[in-house]
């Protein structure tokens, strides 16, 4: 199908949502709700735009060309449209640097900032926030609300893993998606109505195996990691992309650590293995990395006592005790949590030991 994005033509394919062909054209368009590996609900209507579609003669069926131009005429649906649930048809137009798109955007912060407590200096979303983004984007900068804030649960323990923090809860529902549309499991959802409105677990606690996972999701601080909370923020972390070994796929992480720390793990994008998610094992068992009872220097036995060596002097210890075997002597033994590439090192020095 082809479409207009703010005069750039594209060809897509029929069922693609008009945010996606945004994006596609290379324009920008702010968003809460919307995520690629969820259903569609247009709950935050931030990803407003300006959309037409051509004019057609309801006798033949074909467009309404103008005279002029010999370009079909554009039929502007009256109020801008949440582009996350509106699918494309041929010859549509979508402007989201209109007046009115623009204003509606701005219209959209505002009020979701109305009653957003001014959390940021304590907030460990701050940085990463995607709310603090739009307002910097989109906002006035200058709020016209002048009476008190609504009041929430600031510190509602949804598990001993996960903090709710309902004043800040936004309702775009990506948490709530997330357990009905992923795991499967329908754990929470929306309590009250209107302003009222919060989250809530349906049954008492959290119960599953995937609950991390909101918390990279949600777009404000409203969920944050317990084990995690308070120990940084975003840009004081050193990011380090790698594998996980404590499931079966191999899951792209990353390791947020600090001052020689490893302080929180968090899921890594990586559509042909785990997507975005990863299990709470994976996120949450990681404390005996920085247990002092880990053993962090090699030892080498002498005199039946165990002492402490330098890596260069370990490495000669074993190739000295190797290179003296018969063939056939040596054994290797891997755990069952080594990676590939640690199953390949080890298979070389196999071959090359002959340990049969």
């Amino acid at each position: 199908m082809k479409v207009k994005v703010n005069g750039i033509e594209l060809e897509l394919k029929p069922g693609t949502s008009a945010i996606d062909a945004v994006f596609a054209a290379g324009s920008d368009l702010p968003y809460f709700c919307s995520h690629e590996y969820m259903s569609p609900i247009g709950a935050c209507r931030m990803c407003l735009a300006k959309v037409g579609a051509p004019r057609k003669d309801r006798a033949t069926g074909n467009w309404i060309l103008d005279e002029e131009t010999g370009e079909p005429q554009i039929f502007w649906f009256p109020n801008p449209m949440a582009t996350c649930t509106t699918a494309i048809m041929e010859g549509m137009v979508i402007e989201t640097e209109a007046e009115e798109a623009k204003k509606a955007q701005r219209g959209m912060v505002e009020m979701t900032l109305i009653n957003h407590p001014l959390d940021c200096p304590i907030c460990d979303k701050g940085g990463a926030c995607e709310l603090q983004d739009r307002a910097y984007e989109y906002g006035e900068g200058v709020s016209r609300f002048e009476f008190d804030k609504r009041h929430q649960e600031k510190h509602h323990q949804l598990s001993e893993l996960i903090t709710l923090d309902r004043e800040r809860c936004i309702h775009c529902k990506r948490c709530i998606r997330f357990f009905e549309e992923v795991p499967g499991d329908e754990v929470l959802d929306f309590i009250e109505r209107g302003g009222h409105t919060y989250i809530a677990t349906i049954e008492e606690g959290l119960e599953s195996n995937f609950t991390g996972n909101i918390t990279d999701l949600c777009p404000v601080g409203a969920l944050l990691d317990r084990t995690s909370r308070f120990k940084g923020r975003n840009w004081e972390y050193e990011h380090t992309i790698t594998s996980s070994l404590d499931d079966a796929s191999g899951s792209a992480i990353v390791l947020d650590s600090r001052t020689g720390r490893l302080e929180r793990i968090k899921a890594e994008l990586n559509t042909q293995v785990n997507k975005l998610w990863i299990d709470d094992s994976t996120r949450f068992g990681y404390e005996y990395v920085n247990s002092d009872e880990r053993i962090r220097t090699p030892l080498i036995r002498k005199n039946d006592r165990l002492e402490p060596a330098s890596w260069q002097e370990a490495a000669q210890y074993i190739a000295d005790k190797l290179s003296n075997l018969a063939q056939k002597e040596a054994a290797i033994v891997l755990r069952a949590d080594s990676t590939l590439e640690e199953g390949y090192a080890a298979k070389n020095l196999a071959a090359a030991l002959d340990t049969g």
